[in-house]
Parts: C-alpha cells; sequence; structure tokens
C-alpha cells in the first residue's frame, strides 16, 4: 500500500504535465516569431542591396573629385571611415593623385592608392564613380540621381 500514492491531495500531479506545455508552447511562438523576424530582415537588406545595384547600373554616378565624406557612402563597399580617408587623401595630395591612364588612354580613378582601400574595393566601386574626364572642370554635379 505504500506504493499506492494520492496525488490528489498536493496537487503536483495535475499541475506538473502543464508546466512542460506552456514552456514548449511558448519557446515555439518565440523561435516562430524570431524566425520571421530575421527572414523579414535578410528580406529588407537584400533588397536595399538590389536597389543600389540596380541605381549603379541605371546611372547613380559619383564624382570622387567633389564628392563629400556621406555622398562617397553611397558606393558599395565604402563605409564612413573609407569615404573619409578618400577626402583626406584628396585633399592633402590633390584630385590627381586619385586619376590614373587607363588601356584605353583615357582616365580613371584609382581608389587603391588611398590607406585602407585595396583593388577588391576599388574594382567593386568602379562602376559607381563618373569617369574623371566625363566631368568639366566647371560641372559642380558631383552626384547624378
Amino acid at each position: 500500500m505504500s506504493d499506492d500514492v494520492d496525488d490528489s491531495r498536493s496537487g503536483a500531479g495535475a499541475v506538473a504535465p502543464e508546466v512542460p506545455s506552456i514552456v514548449f508552447r511558448l519557446t515555439a511562438i518565440g523561435l516562430c516569431v524570431a524566425t520571421f523576424w530575421t527572414a523579414w530582415d535578410l528580406h529588407s537588406t537584400l533588397s536595399l542591396a538590389g536597389t543600389l545595384a540596380a541605381r549603379g547600373a541605371d546611372g547613380l554616378r559619383i564624382d570622387p573629385a567633389r564628392a563629400s565624406a556621406s555622398e562617397l557612402e553611397l558606393v558599395p563597399g565604402i563605409g564612413p571611415a573609407t569615404a573619409a580617408r578618400i577626402v583626406g587623401h584628396r585633399d592633402r595630395h590633390g584630385v590627381e593623385s586619385l586619376q590614373a591612364e587607363d588601356a584605353e588612354g583615357g582616365r580613371r580613378w584609382t581608389l587603391d592608392v588611398v590607406s585602407g582601400v585595396g583593388p577588391i574595393t576599388a574594382r567593386r566601386a568602379a562602376p559607381y564613380l563618373t569617369r574623371p574626364d566625363a566631368v568639366g572642370p566647371g560641372d559642380s554635379s558631383a552626384v547624378r540621381p
């Protein structure tokens, strides 16, 4: 008879099975919300990246000779610190230090001469930059939408 335990007096038998069930349900709901939030954030990030890539192909061009640091940050791969270094390099060494002659005899931007900008970043930024010879000395349009 000592093996028979009456759980009805303590109430433990009725409450104990419900606690893991509630915890499980709350955890499952939390995971669903977190998964949805992460998926939404990823979707927004990819959508923004696609928009920037499309704008670069459509015609957003920045002139590094005249652009501010905040305008240079619009270029993929150039963050606030890199943009500030580009502007600082341009101010110290002149705009011509950022230009080189390409294979066709035209001019191109060589951002990789700036400390912290490597060849990959410079190559990635190239489609978003105006050609140095495309902007005349009297043209004041640093950024064209």
